[in-house]
């Protein structure tokens, strides 16, 4: 019996599962295809480096769709380019050949309307399969097309798993991250909580904000400063600001390794990973239900939040994913 065919797809690093490591010991015929030996030297690339940027793999794509033919591809980068090259060329790669887009996030472009013209014309095949982080992001491409497969994925990560920080707990409440982040609410929170300590840590590109004097503010610092400050905090939020792609799963991992109360913003991105007995909620954008939730969380108002938060995390590691993906490509 000839074995699969299966080929992983890379950009200038490796995001998600790290698939050579699921097929040890399956019967596959499996290479990887990196696209680019270097990563950008800026963290956050413009809008026309990003275009160039899939305009190149495009190219290095088609130059190598040999190697395409009769496989399952798994993608965690250069998803348009990738994505392109089925929609246009898939009838050259044979009709057993499919595609599994992983990690693709669109955040706020995904309401902007070209973007969301060029993704039904790149989806409107069967082909290709997407792996959405969210029950938001599945709604989402189901309405761009009705053909594409789509399977949900939760974001998975080892973090703190098997070396957790322990710090004795502090008197402030911390938040911290870039993407898709309402400082401004929590700002505003704030003002009407002065007598309780706060440790917000951004970048440099998020928006300006008028912090009041019980806000302690980093910008851009490395990831150890960042989990000392939050393992030593008393409640951890994660202050979303639209509910839109996939953002705030990283924080949320984080605080619930570290066994800390979480008051969550109440979107499909974050909210699967908890229930009644792990986390407080709030509405999206509501300043008196983020203080209300707050309050709850700093008086422990759900016992042992921060523990039954900690023992839900760990349905959410690379293993489970590596099996998730495993399943869905059909590799037993």
């Amino acid at each position: 019996m000839k074995k699969q065919k299966v080929v992983s797809i890379g950009s200038f690093r490796v995001y998600g599962v790290p698939l050579a490591t699921c097929l040890k010991g399956k019967d596959v015929d499996y290479c990887h295809m990196a696209l680019f030996a270097e990563k950008p030297k800026e963290k956050f690339q413009s809008k026309k480096q990003l275009v160039m940027y899939e305009a190149k793999a495009l190219c290095r794509l088609l130059c190598r769709m040999g190697k395409l033919r009769h496989a399952k591809v798994y993608a965690t980068g250069a998803h348009y380019s990738t994505m392109a090259v089925f929609r246009l060329f898939g009838w050259m790669l044979g009709k057993d050949a499919t595609l599994f887009v992983h990690n693709f996030y669109l955040h706020q472009l995904g309401g902007v309307k070209i973007i969301k013209r060029i993704l039904s014309f790149l989806l409107n095949t069967k082909r290709i399969t997407l792996l959405a982080q969210s029950p938001g992001e599945q709604e989402y491409y189901r309405d761009l097309s009705d053909k594409i497969k789509i399977a949900f994925v939760p974001y998975c990560n080892d973090v703190f798993l098997n070396k957790p920080i322990t710090k004795k707990e502090g008197d402030y409440v911390f938040t911290g991250g870039y993407t898709n982040r309402d400082y401004p609410l929590l700002a505003e929170v704030a003002r009407r909580m002065p007598d309780v300590k706060f440790v917000f840590v951004k970048s440099k590109l998020n928006a300006n904000v008028d912090f009041p004097d019980n806000v302690q503010v980093y910008c851009d610092i490395e990831f150890s400063e960042f989990s000392e400050l939050m393992a030593g905090s008393k409640v951890v939020v994660v202050p979303l600001k639209d509910d839109c792609g996939a953002s705030g799963q990283m924080l949320t991992l984080q605080a619930m390794r570290c066994s800390k109360p979480i008051v969550y913003c109440n979107v499909s991105s974050i909210s699967y990973y908890f229930d009644q007995a792990s986390g407080y909620p709030y509405k999206i954008g509501q300043a008196d239900s983020l203080t209300a939730s707050l309050r709850s969380a700093l008086q422990g108002t759900i016992t042992d939040a921060g523990k039954n938060a900690y023992k839900r995390s760990l349905e959410y590691t690379t293993e489970k994913e590596k099996a998730m993906v495993l399943d869905i490509m059909n590799i037993h």
